[in-house]
């Protein structure tokens, strides 16, 4: 069993990383369900985390990992700093979302921030060590916010034309349970 001697603190500045694009889980499941057909093809991004987590694990500076399958990417980066002294900014400019994902999410009201990520991992670290991170991981992998000291045990979005917006947790579910 792989130990780690580290003190998950947050820092200020630290960044958060997502492993690939966000949604296709949940998008898919969705899809398969309601027996919608888009073109194009839209598949679950289930997979197994277990080599890119030990590639994060191996930055000394990781403060946390975790994958954001129920209540994607937003309900999981909102418990991630819940019950720290620290905030967090996503930045929808930087955030990874397919094509097929957007249109469907776009087509049904639904935002991609809280569709379940199956095969994805979200870290916070710091940004020299999450720039590797990235370049390892490939497959889409990006730094999409940052560990702030503004607006703690909240979650900002940067929208793409300069705007701010709070995020909360998904309340109720977009899906039932589906694991």
């Amino acid at each position: 069993m792989l130990q780690r001697k580290t003190s998950y603190q947050y820092q200020e500045n630290d960044v958060v990383v997502l492993s690939g694009s966000m949604g296709c889980h949940g998008a898919s499941i969705f899809m398969a369900r309601e027996d919608i057909h888009l073109q194009g093809e839209l598949l679950s991004d289930c997979a197994c985390l277990k080599e890119k987590a030990m590639k994060a694990m191996a930055y000394d500076s990781l403060r946390i990992l975790r994958d954001p399958t129920r209540g994607g990417v937003a309900t999981t980066c909102i418990e991630l700093i819940e019950k720290s002294d620290f905030g967090m900014e996503l930045y929808e400019a930087l955030l990874p979302v397919d094509s097929n994902v957007q249109t469907l999410c776009d087509l049904l009201g639904f935002d991609p921030l809280y569709l379940a990520c199956e095969g994805r991992m979200l870290c916070i670290m710091n940004e020299n060590d999450a720039k590797q991170l990235c370049d390892q991981l490939k497959d889409g992998a990006k730094i999409i916010g940052k560990i702030t000291k503004e607006h703690p045990q909240k979650l900002y979005l940067k929208t793409k034309i300069g705007a701010t917006r709070q995020l909360h947790k998904l309340s109720g579910q977009p899906l039932p349970r589906i694991c």
